[in-house]
């Protein structure tokens, strides 16, 4: 089963022009562009979870508000995964390119079979998708994705964005 969405939306901010992390906040993924195994009718619920980017290629969840602590992937029939807040800590396989050209460059953040351990789900809703008997300890991996990211000022004006 895959599940894939076009689009994420999110914001982090730094009054440092040099960081070694930044934590994305108010994130979310458009309901219209998810889909699973090709179908619409995904929603991604990330319960206030933020995500921290690491300039070492790691990627971690933070700051979830929800009582279970979970971002939530809800499928049309009411199957219900949870990816636990912990079981995204320190992930490996993020790779940041700069593009564009001096003073119009930004950052590809780049996600690279990233495996996530420990996402659960809601049991017989989920039967059909998955089979039954496996609602714990299941593993993800996000296997391809880039998301462009804009230095901006708290003006709105763009500004130059670069990784070393």
């Amino acid at each position: 089963m895959s599940f894939t969405c076009a689009e994420l939306k999110g914001e982090g901010t730094t009054a440092a022009e040099t960081v070694s992390e930044v934590t994305v906040e108010k994130l979310e993924y458009p309901e219209a562009g998810c889909k699973v195994n090709g179908s619409p009718g995904v929603k991604v619920d990330m319960n206030g979870c933020n995500y921290v980017f690491k300039s070492v290629g790691t990627v971690s969840v933070t700051g979830c508000t929800n009582a279970a602590k979970a971002i939530e992937v809800t499928i049309t029939g009411g199957c219900v995964f949870s990816i636990p807040e912990a079981s995204v800590s320190n992930l490996t396989g993020i790779v940041y390119h700069t593009i564009g050209t001096t003073p119009n460059r930004e950052v590809t953040v780049e996600t690279n079979h990233v495996t996530i351990n420990g996402i659960t789900n809601n049991g017989a809703p989920c039967d059909a998708l998955i089979g039954a008997g496996h609602s714990s300890g299941l593993v993800g991996t996000y296997t391809t994705g880039n998301t462009i990211v804009t230095g901006e000022t708290s003006a709105g004006v763009m500004k130059d964005a670069w990784f070393e």
